[in-house]
C-alpha cells in the first residue's frame, strides 16, 4: 500500500552574497549534485562580472565533485571550505533557518 508524508521533498542549492545580503541565486533541482551546483555557479559568476568570486562551501561530496573542479580550473570563482561540523559559520544555514 502507497503512502504519503504529506512532504514533498524539496532540494535548492543557493548562494548568498556576504556584502549584499537581499543578492541570493537559487537553483531548484531534483537532486543537488556537481551539475545542479555548476548551474548555480554560472549565475553567480554573471552576477560578479570582475575578479574572484569567493564562494564558501560546506564539505558536502557535490564542491569536491571532479568534473568541478575540472570546470572551477579556469573560472574567477574560488571555493573556500568551511570547517567540518560548523553551519554557524555558513550563511546560507543562517538564512535557510529564518526561512523556516
Amino acid at each position: 500500500m502507497l503512502t504519503v508524508s504529506g512532504r514533498e521533498r524539496v532540494n535548492r542549492n543557493a548562494v548568498l552574497n556576504a556584502h549584499c545580503s537581499t543578492q541570493v541565486h537559487l537553483d531548484e533541482t531534483a537532486c543537488v549534485n556537481a551539475q545542479s551546483t555548476q548551474r548555480l555557479y554560472e549565475k553567480r559568476l554573471a552576477t560578479h562580472p570582475k575578479g574572484p568570486a569567493h564562494v564558501l562551501c560546506d564539505n558536502a561530496r557535490h564542491y569536491k565533485n571532479k568534473a568541478l573542479n575540472a570546470w572551477l580550473e579556469n573560472k574567477r570563482l574560488v571555493q573556500v571550505f568551511l570547517p567540518s561540523y560548523s553551519p554557524n559559520l555558513n550563511l546560507m544555514e543562517r538564512l535557510w533557518k529564518f526561512l523556516r
